[in-house]
This record gives C-alpha cells, structure tokens and sequence, in this order.
C-alpha cells in the first residue's frame, strides 16, 4: 500500500478539529478539568506545539547562514513595492521577480519543496521598464539556503532515494520528524544532480553524491547514475495562465520522480502515450455520448409519451454507467470534478427534470474538454522526454558497445610473442568509462573500469595469465551488459504495445552465445554467472517465438514482462569478484 503523505494544514485541521470535538477554548481552565479529558486535551495541545516545531524554518534560517548571506540573496516575501517599478502590487511583484529568475536546480528545488513565503532569490536592480538584473549567477547559490518545508518532501520519494526508511508503526507526525532530519540530505541529493542535457532542466543525473563542496552529507552509492525527473504539477499551467497575465503568474508547483534506471525512465513516455491514446478515445467517446445525451434531454417535454422517456433514462443510465467505469478512481481534478456533476444526472433523470440535467451534463462536457486540451501539452513533453533520454542512453550504449570491440581486437594479440604494453596499445581509451554515469550501464561500467586497472597492471608486468584471465572476466561482464540493453529493448517494445525486433534478438543471441574471446580460458565464478544468463536469454527466447498477432501478443508480452523483471543481471555483476 503506498505511503500517504501528510501536509501541515492537514495536521493543523485535525489537530484543531479535535480540540473542537473536545470543547476546547483558548480560556477554559483546563486544570479544574476531569483527569481524562485534561490528559486528553493537553495532548492536543502538545501534538499542536510540535506540529509548529516541524514546521518552523528557523534552524534552516541559521544553519544556511542567510542572515550572513543577506547582501547576496534574500527572502522574497520581504520584498517591497519597488520605487523605479510601479506595474504590480506587493504580491504580483514577488511573482514577477521569481518567474524571470534562470532556470535551473535551484529554483525547481524550491518549487518542489518550499513554500512561496519562504522562497529565495539573489538581490536583484529592475528598471522602470521591467526588466531585472540579479546580481549573483544564479547558479552559484547553494541549495543550503534554501528554506524547506518537510511535508513537501512525498514519503514515496524520500523511502525510494534512502533519504530514510519508514516503518509500518510511524504515524504522519514520525515519518515528518524523520524527512526533517533528511532535510540535509535531500539537498545534498539535489547539489548533485547535473541536467541530462545542456538547456534540458526536466530530467538530472545524479553525480558523485556527496562530493560536492558545500554538501558533506554522504548519499548511498547506488544513487549514483539515477535520474530525478522535474516536472510540472498537474494542470497547473492552464490554470495560472487564466489567473494571472504573463510573468506574474503564482508560484508554479512542480512534482518530481526518482528512476533508479534511464531504461525504466525511457519506458515512462511510451507508457504515458499509450495511456494518453486509449484516455484521449474514452473521454472523446464519452463526449459525443453525453452531447447526445443532453441533445435527448433537449426533446423532453410535459407532452412526450412515456416511452420515450423511459428510452431516454435507460439510455442515459447505460451512458451514464459508461462514465462511472472510466472516471472512477481519477487523479486529474477535471476527471473528477465530471465524474461527481455525471453523478447528479442520473437522480435528475428518474425525478423527470430534464433542464437541470442538461445544465448538469453541460458542465461535465466542459471539463471533460478542459481535460482534452490538457492533454496536447503534456503529450509534448512526453516526446521531449523520449528524446532527451533516448539521446543520452544511445550514446552511452555506443561508448560502452565501442569499448567492448576495441577489448576483443586487442585481446587477440595476446596469443603473439608480445603483449601490448599497456591498455592504451590495445587501441582502448582508458577514460572511456568514465563517461558513462547512467543507471544500470554505470554499474557495467564501473566493475569494468575496476578490471581496466587489473589488466593495465598485468599488461605493464608482462603477466599474460593474468592479462589473458582479466581481459576474459571484462568481455563476460560487457556481454551481460549487451544482454542488459537487449533486455530493455524488449521491454520499450512491451511498453508501445511494438512488436519486438526479432532479428535484432536472434543477433544478439548468436553473438551472446558463442565464446569469441580466448575460449580456452575458463574464469569458474564468471563461467557460471555467464551460464545462468544463457539459459535467461534462452526463455526470452520462448516467449518471443510465441509473437504471432495482438491479442495472444498482449497476454504474452504480460508474461515475459515478469519474467525480464526477475532476471537480476546488475546483482549478478555486483557478486562478481
């Protein structure tokens, strides 16, 4: 069951709610009170107390140092009207001022975990005309001094970086304490994040956590190489541009998820396109029905006979039914604000009020349409995301796939009378791994790069056992490493509802199979990881011979999906000595 995270006012309602329930006012003499309810009311009061605690910024405010940092950076809700700028008001000019700050981690962390009162932006000039000059980059600033509020922080996303773990006996006020005391951590996660891409601030790689200077709290080494995907809260665009006029719009809140794998996050788009696609005919299919259902309700008169009212409620139930199926259990507030006015028609229809029906009915078409428009932009963003991703793993694949050949032509010499003298006479860029910093190939590369130092140490000794045996165990740890990306292969393919690229499969398998690289050296420990994942690759393969047309396809492609999902290649390649 997932986590459900708690907001402050949520508690501060309940907590009020039960003082309420309690008969508590801020005069009454809670000492002449019977023991129960006196215990039970300054409990309340308590829990209130350390609810303002958790809350409360203020150590934040002084470990940060913004009191020092006060000539560089400030809190933009002390912010005045500007003299030399009269076009907004207090709060407008606060808005104005955050939304023409750069882009970039700094100011996407504060739009997911800082309120608007606490945001901070760096001292800035704006002339008459509007336009401002900060006067630090922007990108100098340390995510310390920012001012976050815990109950921002999802508990999902603070168990799925180890940000900290949860039990099942912590209440919400708990799992608060907890994700304050990570407050540290969290920025050091987030000062370790880099844009996938130049210019591209939705996606960010996670690089050497806890490396960073101002950032000496140390992150978990697997989250190296995952990804934080930063985007914008749901519908939150549309609605600030009917609010506000351009650049004063509110503060934008955007939601983040973790990937532990850039396949898993190159997935997510064809997941969400496929969804899109099958929501965008359900809710165009529910349209037209519930149009014509308002056009039916149009003819009803005193003076329609019997029957035909009859068909037009039992017509209206069916349709009305249909839309029960596809809106319940939505998210999205326009599906769920017309799931409850689609609610209200049918007991319209059975006490014979047609007009109100129609009233009714026309407003669950208008969000319905809202929910429509909505989708366009976020399809958009899908295909930015695909290719921002794509671009990224394709060219870390191809390092990866170059340094692989280049072992296997180099190894080849070492069956001559001399051995190359070091790793670079192997025509191998001994920097090359480095480069790779996405999860799972990191965890390829990483081992790898291990084996490098090993094999460059033999080669340099003249050790051609040893050479021979290291230059075997990294060719078995790159094979795994195709196998890896042959296994993502399918599952994108699963993802579109594609059909699998078979000739590209039966390639790998014959390459995988065949013992290219000094097949007289066996490695046992490496022998039997690597003959395990043979007969891995083997049931791939029985599943994909069963592809014949759509339907069976579905129902298998739900079965090899498990399957790929139980093969633990990376925990393989951790075991390896």
């Amino acid at each position: 069951m997932p986590l459900t995270t708690r907001t402050f006012e949520e508690l501060r309602k309940s907590n009020t709610d039960a003082l309420e329930r309690a008969h508590y006012t801020p005069n009454l003499e809670i000492e002449k009170l019977r023991k129960r309810r006196r215990e039970r009311i300054q409990n309340l009061l308590e829990q209130g107390k350390y609810i303002e605690q958790l809350a409360s910024v203020d150590d934040q405010k002084i470990a940060s140092g913004i009191e020092r940092n006060g000539k560089e950076v400030m809190q933009i809700s002390t912010i005045q009207d500007d003299k030399h700028f009269k076009r907004f008001e207090n709060q407008d000019l606060h808005n104005y001022i955050w939304n023409v700050l750069p882009d970039g981690i700094f100011k996407r962390f504060q739009e997911l975990y800082c309120r608007p009162e606490h945001l901070i932006v760096p001292r800035y000039h704006i002339n008459p005309n509007g336009y401002v000059t900060f006067e630090v980059d922007v990108r100098s600033l340390s995510l310390d001094l920012c001012l976050v509020s815990p109950d921002l922080i999802k508990d999902e996303f603070a168990q799925n970086t180890k940000l900290c773990e949860f039990t099942e006996d912590d209440n919400p006020l708990k799992r608060l304490e907890k994700k304050r005391a990570a407050i540290p951590k969290l920025k050091s996660l987030f000062a370790a994040a880099q844009p996938l891409q130049k210019g591209h601030h939705r996606f960010f790689v996670i690089k050497e956590p806890g490396n960073e200077k101002s950032h000496d709290t140390i992150l978990e080494p697997e989250i190296a190489g995952t990804l934080l995907h930063i985007r914008n809260g749901r519908g939150e665009d549309a609605q600030n541009k009917k609010k506000s006029g351009p650049n004063i719009h509110p503060l934008r809140r955007r939601t983040v998820q973790h990937f532990k794998s850039a396949y898993s996050a190159l997935r997510k788009p064809s997941h969400q396109t496929k969804n899109h696609d099958r929501e965008l005919l359900q809710l165009t299919r529910l349209q037209v029905e519930t149009e014509d259902l308002r056009r039916q309700c149009g003819t009803w008169k005193k003076t329609t006979p019997i029957t035909e009212k009859t068909r037009i409620r039992d017509a209206g139930n069916s349709i009305l039914a249909t839309a029960e199926d596809i809106l319940q259990d939505c998210k999205d507030i326009d599906k769920v604000k017309a799931a409850e006015k689609f609610a209200k028609v049918r007991p319209l229809l059975e006490s014979s009020n047609p007009s109100a029906a129609m009233t009714t009915l026309l407003s669950g078409i208008g969000l319905l349409q809202e929910r429509l428009t909505k989708m366009h932009p976020i399809s958009g963003f899908n295909e930015q995301d695909r290719m921002t991703l794509m671009h990224a793993v394709a060219k870390q694949e191809l390092i990866m796939r170059t340094y692989r050949k280049r072992l296997a032509i180099g190894t080849a010499s070492f069956d001559k009378v001399s051995l190359p003298p070091n790793v670079s006479a192997m025509g191998i860029d001994p920097e090359a791994l480095l480069q790779i910093s996405l999860q799972p190939l990191a965890t390829f590369a990483g081992r790898m790069q291990k084996k490098q130092v090993v094999l460059d140490a033999a080669l340099t000794e003249g050790n051609r056992e040893h050479a021979s045996r290291t230059a075997v165990e990294m060719h078995i740890i790159g094979k795994l490493q195709g196998l890896r990306s042959c296994i993502d292969t399918i599952q994108l393919s699963i993802a579109g509802n594609c059909a699998i690229p078979v000739e590209d499969i039966e390639k790998f398998v014959q390459y995988f199979t065949q013992r290219q690289l000094l097949p007289q050296i066996i490695v046992p420990e490496y022998e039997q990881v690597f003959e395990k994942h043979r007969i891995d690759l083997s049931g791939i393969q029985v599943y994909i011979d069963q592809q014949i047309d759509v339907q069976p396809r579905e129902e298998m492609y739900g079965q090899l999906k498990k399957y790929l999902d139980s093969l633990a290649i990376e925990d393989s390649v951790r075991a390896l000595p």
